[in-house]
């Protein structure tokens, strides 16, 4: 089934920035109706460089077993569990371990 994608905009900045950061609360309306099943995202969109910068975050959560991964206002943030705090990653250098050889 082919995925269609819609790309919004906001006339009004504080919708939608209210409406991002409340984003996270669609993983209880994503369910499945049949055959018919859909799922909703919302995502920022960001320049080339900070997209590279949030897939390199992507994969660095997949290779050290961090528990999640976002972006706001253009910066992606690393956090390991519940128990750690938010780690900003605004170029590669931020990246925890980076430069030990890992």
């Amino acid at each position: 089934m082919l995925q269609k994608k819609k790309l919004s905009s906001f006339l009004v900045k504080k919708l939608r920035d209210t409406i991002y950061h409340e984003r996270w609360k669609l993983k209880a309306i994503n369910t499945k109706t049949g055959n018919d099943g859909f799922k909703v995202f919302i995502n920022e969109n960001l320049t080339k460089e900070n997209n590279e910068v949030f897939k390199a975050a992507l994969s660095f959560k997949k290779r050290f077993h961090y528990k999640y991964v976002w972006t706001n206002h253009g910066v992606a943030y690393l956090k390991k569990d519940e128990d750690h705090q938010a780690t900003i990653i605004r170029r590669f250098e931020d990246f925890p371990l980076y430069g030990k050889g890992q």
